[in-house]
């Protein structure tokens, strides 16, 4: 009879906190943010597509829902530094206050965003996207006009921003049946 050797579990850590520098944790955020009372407390993710380098690099506004997207070239941080820049800078600074990101090496340049915006950048627990789940359920909303499938490059800027539009043209029951587009704009 022959009997083999029990197979050893293997352990492997992926545990990415220690790669990004002066990282603070999503549970020292001011209560503020989670009220959701102000503008300029912001979330953002990336989205993935199968088998392509191009990723969307995606921001969530809190209190009005109202998002940005960008396609990226690579999944780098100087990328997704790039993307969210160009969000950031469609609005006034002094409305800049917060920005909470996942683990994901892509935000490892979170610190120089931190200095150009003058904000507080928050990262939640590891494998808690639910932490950020606002923009967690706006990648659902552009799932359903940009498969994992589709091919990133062949989406032209025209094409993203009119998807951008229509889910910021979207009435939500959390804005009173206002679209995000509508309740910024009440805003200001």
């Amino acid at each position: 009879m022959h009997h083999r050797k029990p197979k050893r579990r293997k352990f492997f850590s992926r545990n990415r906190r220690s790669s990004i520098p002066n990282r603070v944790s999503i549970h020292k955020r001011p209560e503020i943010v989670n009220d959701q009372v102000r503008f300029g407390d912001w979330e953002t993710d990336s989205v993935i597509f199968s088998k392509q380098r191009e990723i969307l690099s995606v921001q969530v506004e809190r209190k009005t829902k109202l998002m940005r997207m960008h396609i990226c070239k690579n999944k780098t941080a100087e990328e997704t530094k790039e993307a969210i820049i160009k969000t950031l800078d469609e609005f006034p600074i002094q409305n800049t206050h917060t920005l909470t990101f996942d683990n994901g090496t892509e935000n490892m340049k979170h610190t120089e965003i931190q200095h150009i915006f003058e904000l507080d950048t928050y990262f939640c627990d590891p494998y808690s996207s639910w932490q950020k789940g606002l923009v967690e359920q706006t990648n659902m909303l552009i799932r359903r006009y940009l498969p994992r499938y589709i091919n990133l490059s062949q989406v032209s800027a025209s094409q993203l921003l009119e998807i951008q539009e229509k889910i910021n043209n979207r009435p939500r029951k959390s804005l009173n049946y206002l679209s995000p587009n509508q309740f910024y704009q009440s805003l200001i």
